[in-house]
């Protein structure tokens, strides 16, 4: 910051000396100098040296600059253009020449230089300076330009690659979408036929046990229709078994009495062939 400050002091004060020499040399002197060799416009190739000449004829150095901007002025070139441009200076029976120098051109460098006598009081000359670029730099371009061109080519085929199978797979996601819900629908449609199948079914089983209770009813019916009959010959078939007894009990008490009978009349004559004997 100090420093900045010094440098600003010393700025003013080379200018306000310059300024009282210039003075003291029109009181003095009574005649202004003149340039002697202006500069002129320069076209130069992209890394090339590039020289400006200005030349005075008076013992004042002269002011550079550059796009209005003072590059040389005091004997000195500014601190913020040191690592651009160099002075080169040459004296002569003529004059002094102070020639601008660009070590090594390029694009920064293009615009209006502008060469001031006598401290930047006296005659000013301007040129321009134009630099080009380099063949190198230009084969260099076309082959960037070209390779950018490629990747350019090779960018756009890659985004239409991606596109189309961005594209296919949205198709493909829709289609097996669209196969769920045609299978979901044929499904729910299958399983309402199944279910409404089950309940016509369902509907003739519990219609049945009422057809069988009908039958059984008639059967009943029937039965008891059939119950009198039944007697009947119930009845029958037990007075014939009562019949048959009847006849099997005569027939065993004929016989008991037969046998009684027997025995008495075996026992009579025993007691006669006793009596016979005796």
């Amino acid at each position: 910051m100090n420093n900045n400050i010094e440098k600003s002091k010393m700025k003013k004060r080379t200018r306000l000396y310059a300024k009282v020499a210039i003075t003291l040399f029109f009181t003095i002197g009574g005649c202004c100098g003149r340039l002697v060799h202006l500069p002129v416009n320069t076209t130069v190739t992209e890394g090339n040296r590039a020289t400006l000449q200005c030349q005075t004829d008076q013992l004042l150095t002269v002011f550079w600059y550059f796009n209005g901007k003072e590059i040389f002025y005091g004997g000195k070139i500014s601190l913020k253009y040191s690592s651009k441009f160099d002075i080169e200076t040459i004296s002569t029976v003529s004059g002094t020449y102070y020639n601008l120098v660009i070590p090594s051109a390029d694009t920064w460098y293009s615009g209006l230089y502008t060469c001031g006598d006598d401290e930047g009081q006296g005659e000013k000359q301007s040129a321009w300076v134009t630099v080009s670029e380099s063949p190198i730099r230009e084969a260099n371009g076309t082959t960037e330009a070209n390779d950018n061109s490629r990747a350019s080519t090779g960018t756009d085929a890659k985004l239409i690659i991606i596109i189309t199978a961005a594209a296919l797979s949205t198709a493909l996601v829709v289609g097996l979408f669209t196969i769920c819900i045609y299978c979901y629908c044929k499904r729910k449609k299958n399983n309402f036929i199944k279910s409404n199948d089950s309940i016509l079914i369902h509907t003739e089983a519990s219609a049945q046990p009422d057809h069988e209770d009908a039958l059984e009813t008639d059967s009943l019916r029937t039965n008891q229709e059939e119950e009198p009959l039944g007697n009947a010959s119930c009845t029958i078939a037990t007075e014939d078994i009562n019949d048959k007894e009847d006849t099997a009990k005569k027939e065993n008490s004929e016989a008991v009495h037969l046998m009684q009978t027997s025995t008495i009349s075996d026992k009579g004559n025993s007691s006669e062939a006793g009596i016979h004997n005796c």
